[in-house]
């Protein structure tokens, strides 16, 4: 689908063009096969939002991320600026790849070293489908929702999957 604004290929069935983001909903309406996918294609991403979103500073040490990681059983936190906005995300992946083999000599480093910084984002009202398309096409199990520039929450793989189960248990029954 070509936008009509940069006139960018698009994939079909995206909601806002992936060069310019301009809303490309009103040009195409896909329809899912099964009512997994029909919900998935109207249902918006801000419904899978954690009701109390991970949230440290930029200034917050490693040391201190991890163990709220742990301590909360998640996998991401969300580094906010002064204001509220997003500066970036820190995950289990940012721990694996970027310090693990040097945790004793960073621990107590700022998380802002090593972070994700300005993570592709979505909008609330954006769908799921949507939402995981952006995960899949970017190679990402995070994203964040934000509101004109406020940070509502991060949206997992995790979240998706109990959405699909919870929504569609056969999807993903395990064959006894």
């Amino acid at each position: 689908m070509k936008c009509p604004s940069c006139h960018t290929e698009n994939i079909e069935g995206v909601d806002q063009c992936a060069e310019c983001y301009t809303d490309l909903r009103q040009l195409d309406h896909p329809s899912g096969r099964t009512s997994l996918e029909r919900r998935m294609m109207t249902d918006p991403i801000a419904d899978l939002i954690p009701s109390d979103p991970l949230t440290v500073t930029e200034e917050t040490s490693v040391r201190d991320v991890i163990a709220r990681l742990i301590d909360t059983g998640r996998n991401c936190a969300m580094v906010i600026g002064a204001s509220g906005d997003m500066r970036g995300l820190f995950t289990e992946r940012d721990v694996l790849l970027r310090l693990a083999h040097r945790y004793a000599d960073v621990a107590d480093r700022p998380v802002s070293e090593f972070m994700t910084r300005d993570p592709e984002r979505v909008r609330p009202d954006d769908t799921i489908a949507f939402g995981l398309n952006r995960m899949m096409v970017g190679d990402f199990r995070h994203i964040p929702i934000e509101r004109d520039g406020e940070a509502l929450g991060v949206v997992s793989v995790r979240h998706i999957l109990g959405y699909i189960q919870a929504s569609h248990p056969d999807a993903v029954a395990v064959p006894e």
